[in-house]
């Protein structure tokens, strides 16, 4: 499982290759970076409007914390 980001303030979550869930995370605003805590299913994400958003990801979900 792997989560990437976009300039369309989207995370997208992938699991086989294939694009399993798409959440919007920062709206209207570009997402810039994501952090992974190690040996986690936690991970944040900031963007261009200001904001760090922590999340939980559980089996094809994206949780907000």
């Amino acid at each position: 499982m792997a989560v990437t980001s976009g300039s369309d303030g989207y995370l997208y979550m992938w699991k086989d290759g294939r694009l399993a869930k798409r959440q919007n995370a920062h709206p209207k605003a570009a997402v810039l970076s994501l952090y992974t805590f190690p040996n986690s299913r936690v991970f944040s994400s900031g963007g261009t409007d200001g904001r760090v958003v922590t999340w939980k990801i559980w089996p094809n979900l994206i949780i907000q914390q």
